[in-house]
């Protein structure tokens, strides 16, 4: 398993836990799959480029120039949004859309304080957060506005298959690291495959 996968992983390790401490319900957000893509194939690799979805995104910076500068993104389908809301405030609260985009921008919070934690460790280097920006709109716009602004073609991305599970119902999502700049020294994070993890 690439180092990559290991990051993204734990990144959703503990968005899980910290869903799992909110939520007054059973719910849960699983890796079902994952796998390294070009970037062209991202949004195929992800869903449907007319799914409509949500997704945090979330800068990682470090200190010294000459390290790479990545972007943890964590998106689910849009239809998810009003049951996590739900889920996790229970009746009686606003659980319109602005505090659902909310909560997926905490999840993506603790996602990428996870990866900066265990590349601050590492790497021996402070690794700064920024602060996580949420978009809604289909697939193909996303992965556009996304990804193609600050990512070479010929890259290949770790890109994991995640599903929300609650009130028995499941929702399918994705997670990804990208990393754009300094691509010489970020290999290490952008090779290996795994399947069913």
């Amino acid at each position: 398993m690439s180092r990559s996968f290991l990051l993204l992983m734990d990144a959703m390790r503990q968005a899980n836990r910290q869903l799992s401490r909110l939520s007054r319900q059973k719910m849960s957000l699983k890796v079902v799959g994952g796998r390294v893509v070009p970037l062209p194939e991202v949004t195929g690799a992800i869903g449907p480029a007319d799914i409509r979805m949500c997704a945090v995104i979330a800068g990682l910076y470090f200190d010294q120039p000459d390290r790479p500068e990545m972007r943890f993104i964590l998106a689910v389908d849009q239809a998810a949004l009003a049951p996590l809301a739900a889920a996790v405030l229970g009746t009686g609260f606003d659980t319109g859309p602005a505090m659902a985009r909310s909560m997926l921008q905490e999840f993506g919070n603790v996602g990428a304080s996870a990866i900066a934690n265990h590349l601050s460790s590492r790497m021996d280097a402070r690794v700064h957060i920024s602060a996580p920006d949420v978009i809604e709109d289909t697939l193909e716009s996303l992965a556009n506005a996304t990804i193609g602004s600050f990512l070479n073609p010929e890259d290949n991305i770790p890109v994991l298959q995640t599903e929300l599970r609650m009130d028995g119902r499941t929702y399918t999502g994705s997670a990804l690291l990208l990393i754009d700049r300094d691509i010489d020294q970020a290999e290490c994070l952008i090779s290996g495959s795994v399947k069913g993890i």
